[in-house]
Parts: structure tokens; sequence; C-alpha cells
């Protein structure tokens, strides 16, 4: 009876996933790093030469060094080529499968079935996991993922029987992870946490001296995944160093403020996930000192809370410290791009928030026999909620259009969104929808040269020569070595046939890239018309 109530929890488990995930397959790529990964790859298109092996395990295109990931969009692409349908079908079953994944092992870990159930179905289901699986870019997320269970099962053996290759192949996976994601680097942190719950191979109480001696040994057991994590963290800081913010553009007072409050942000988005949009830009309600104090305030007194119920309810603190734990890496103390927060960045903490409510739930349901219905009425209507908002959350992955309206209809200036929008416009030859969106986002970042580049190309295809020139002048101003804006320039004065300032402006051009090709054509023009 018990055997059948797995399986079929597991069945029940895969079928919501699919129920709800089932809109994506019909969303097409979005040109948010979707076309770089794979649309435009050109690595993807040759299949696994050598050339592209040893691209994949070099490269850090976009500031990610993730070999694993990038060799899965490759597989993907020789399978199904630019349709995005089987993409966003491999991102979906990848989610399936971490699911299962989840629920087999803190059944295995802890023997609870419901709790275990519960916990596998809030991940499976919360709508701010949409972006990490709705987005075929975000395979890191949901790849590296999969090798991080894998990991827990492998690590259950060792923890709970002794058995050697347990240990060896929680290694490997472990590694695997770092290959997909380098956020992995929390995975042997992780493990720490579970040698002290589920598995009790680590007691919170007691005397130290003995502890300290235990401790020292799960340490060493872990020095291989703890190296294999340093390394990837010296790879991913020289991968990353271009996409690094500087702290002149945020300093290290914002950052701390946004790191503290963003646990806020997190905790508000698992209990009230909407609405949910790409990116978030940074709130200033939230960049206080005032903010900062009173989070940290309540961060500090949930921890004190958990730890003084260490030994009735230790899933409490463990669940707690893996949320806290596993968001370091993205919490913004060293930011990567522009975002101050992502959906995104909870795929793998938020795991730990869902133990704490499902094991609360059990340790109620066991406790108050009078509760059992209403906890598993109320339990039903959560997971129903969360399936809908999932399935509608994804639909806003339609396509690049669907994804910024949708950012746009919440935050009306957010300059990233405004750029992505806009640039899709162009792409569908609508430059008079373009550069309504270009000069809006302009005039909120005054000072990016691509930004005033891609408004100039909009200029140019409503023939609007002069607002063209002046907002290349601009973009020149700031950043005088770029070819692509002296050719753009030169463009602009050919077809207000001033050819004097056009071929001035090409022989910059040149001078910096001989062989720029935009560059060249122009040249060839220019060369019939002095000709003639």
């Amino acid at each position: 009876m018990e055997s059948s109530t797995r399986t079929l929890l597991g069945i029940m488990l895969a079928c919501a996933v699919l129920m709800a995930y089932a809109a994506s397959l019909r969303n097409h790529f979005v040109e948010y790093d979707d076309y770089s990964y794979v649309v435009k790859n050109v690595h993807a298109e040759e299949g696994f030469t050598p050339a592209t092996l040893r691209w994949a395990f070099t490269t850090t295109e976009a500031g990610l060094w993730a070999p694993l990931t990038r060799l899965s969009h490759v597989l993907d692409y020789q399978l199904f080529g630019a349709n995005a349908t089987g993409h966003h079908l491999h991102n979906v079953l990848l989610h399936v499968v971490n699911s299962l994944l989840l629920y087999m092992f803190l059944l295995r870990a802890t023997g609870r079935i419901y709790s275990s159930a519960l916990t596998a179905a809030l991940f499976a289901l919360h709508p701010m996991h949409v972006e990490s699986v709705a987005w075929v870019a975000s395979r890191k997320d949901v790849l590296s993922a999969a090798f991080m269970m894998v990991t827990f099962l492998a690590y259950d053996a060792w923890a709970r029987n002794r058995r050697p290759y347990g240990l060896a192949l929680a290694g490997i996976a472990c590694v695997l992870a770092l290959l997909a994601k380098p956020i992995m680097v929390i995975l042997p942190f992780v493990l720490l946490l579970l040698d002290v719950w589920p598995y009790r191979r680590l007691a919170l109480t007691g005397p130290w001296a003995h502890q300290k001696t235990i401790l020292r040994i799960l340490l060493l057991e872990k020095v291989p995944m703890f190296a294999a994590a340093g390394l990837i963290c010296v790879i991913t800081v020289y991968a990353e160093r271009m996409a690094i913010v500087s702290v002149q553009q945020a300093g290290m007072p914002v950052r701390l403020v946004n790191s503290i409050t963003s646990y806020a942000f997190y905790l508000w988005k698992c209990l009230i996930p909407y609405p949910l949009y790409v990116p978030y830009s940074m709130n200033p309600l939230l960049l206080t000192w005032v903010s900062a104090g009173v989070c940290l305030l309540f961060l500090v007194l949930v921890t004190f809370v958990f730890w003084q119920f260490r030994s009735r309810a230790p899933w409490g603190l463990i669940g707690w410290l893996w949320f806290l734990g596993t968001l370091v890496p993205v919490i913004g103390l060293v930011q990567f791009g522009h975002h101050a927060h992502a959906d995104r960045f909870t795929y793998v903490p938020f795991i730990g928030l869902f133990i704490v409510a499902a094991w609360g739930w059990d340790a109620l349901f066991e406790k108050y026999a009078g509760w059992q219905r209403p906890l598993i009425v109320a339990a039903v209507a959560l997971l129903m909620c969360h399936a809908v908002l999932t399935s509608l959350q994804t639909r806003y992955w339609k396509d690049t259009v669907t994804l910024f309206t949708h950012t746009l209809e919440w935050e009306e200036n957010n300059p990233v969104a405004l750029v992505n929008l806009a640039e899709a416009y162009l792409h569908q030859n609508h430059p008079e929808k373009a550069v309504v969106l270009f000069e809006r986002a302009a005039q909120l970042d005054a000072e990016n040269p691509d930004l005033r580049n891609n408004l100039a190309v909009a200029y140019l295809m409503l023939e609007r020569y002069d607002n063209a020139e002046r907002a290349l002048e601009t973009a020149i101003r700031i950043r005088p070595g770029d070819p692509e804006l002296w050719t753009n320039l030169a463009i602009a004065h050919y077809y207000q046939k001033d050819y004097a300032a056009a071929r001035e402006s090409l022989d910059k051009a040149l001078a910096l890239s001989p062989s720029f090709d935009k560059a060249r054509n122009l040249e060839t023009l220019l060369g019939n018309i002095s000709q003639q």
C-alpha cells in the first residue's frame, strides 16, 4: 500500500508539471540571450566537432563558463534545429526530472512520504521557477539542478549506508553540476547541512570538542568538492570580469543594502508570487539603511527562533540556512549585470523554504487530528493556485514582444525592457514603434553608446538623418573607438548627400577596423559616386 502511494504521488507530480508548463511548448525564442545561445550560435550548427568541444570548455562568452550547458544547447540544435518547441521541451523534462529526484531523495533520506511529496510539489509548481524552465537560455538552472539532485541521491548512499561508491559518485555529480552552472559552488555546503539533518551525522547540541572532531571528518571527505568549487569560483570571476559592475557604478554600501533587502524581496515573492517579470530594477524603497536594518533584524530573529527549536525541529533551521546560504552567490555583493533580483536565482534556494513549509505542515498534521482535513485542503488549494499562476506566467514567455510588454505594464521605465522591446520591433521592421521606446530608454540611460547607436539605426530607417547624426555624435563622444558608430555616422552623412563628411567618418571607421564589412560596403558606394 505504501509503495503504491509513493508511486501514485510521483506520477501525479510529473503530470502536474507537464500540465502547468504545457503552454511553454508553444513559445518561441526570446531575444534575451536565446539567440546568442542557440539561434545564432555557429557552434551549435556545427555539431559535436573537436572545435565545438574546445569552444565549449574554453569560451567565456556572455560572461559565463558553463561547458555542459553549452553542449546541451548544441545537442538540442542538432536534434531540433531552430524549432523552439524541442528546446522548451528539454527544459520542461529536466524540471520534471528534478522534481521527481527531489521527491525520491527526501523520501529516501527521511522516510516521510507526504512531506517529501509536498516539498517536491512546491518546487515543481511555484511560479518563481517559471523563468528557469520557460526561458531556453536558463537551461543552466535546470541542468545544474539535475546534477545536484543526483549528487544528493549518491550522497545518501554514503551518509546512510557508508557505501564508498556513493561518495565517489557524489563527487563526480558535483563536478558535473559545477560544469553546468558555477552557482553550484554552494553544493558542498548544502551537503554539510544535510549532515546535520536529515542524516544527523553532526549534532547542534552536545560537547563542542566532540562535534569539532566530527566536523573535521565531514569537511575532509568533501575536500575534492570544495577544491572543485574553489577552482570554479576563480574561473567564474575571470569569465564575468566584463559583466561585474564596478564599485564606482554600484558602491559597496548600495550593494550591501540591496543584498540584505533582497532576502526580504525573495521571501515576499515566495509567499506572494505576483507580479513576476524580467528584469527587476532596484527598488528605491528597499535601498535605504532603514529598510536594510529592519530586514536584517527580521532575518536574525527568524534564525534565532529556528536555532532555539533546533532539537525538536532541526528541519526548520536546516531549511532556513539552506535558503540563506544558497542565495549568497547571487545576492548582489558581487554584482553581475543589470538586474537587482531575478526569479531564476530562487530555483535552488527555495527548496530550503519548501522543506520548512512541508515539514511544518506535517508536524501540524500529526499533532492536531482535528486539523488534518483543513490542512489537506489548504495544501491542495495552494498547489492549485501555484499551478494556475505558473501556467499564466509561462505564457508571458511566448516571444520577446509579449515578455517585455508585460514587464513595462508593471515597470514602465525599465530600461532593459524598453531596449529589448524596441530591438524586437526593429527586427520586425517597425522602426516607428522602436524609436519611441529607444527615446524613452535614452532619457533613463543617457550615457549608453549602444543604446544611442540603436536609436540612430531606428532614425535611419525612418529617414530622420539629422536625429541619427546627433545620436551617433553623442555615442562617439562616449566611445570614440567603435568602428560601427563611425560607420553609421558615415551612413547618416551619405543619405544627406554630404559625401565629404561621409568619407571622413568612414576613414575613421576603417582606421579602427580595416576589415569591417559594413564600412567596406559603404566605401564601395562612395567610390562609385566619386567616379560618376
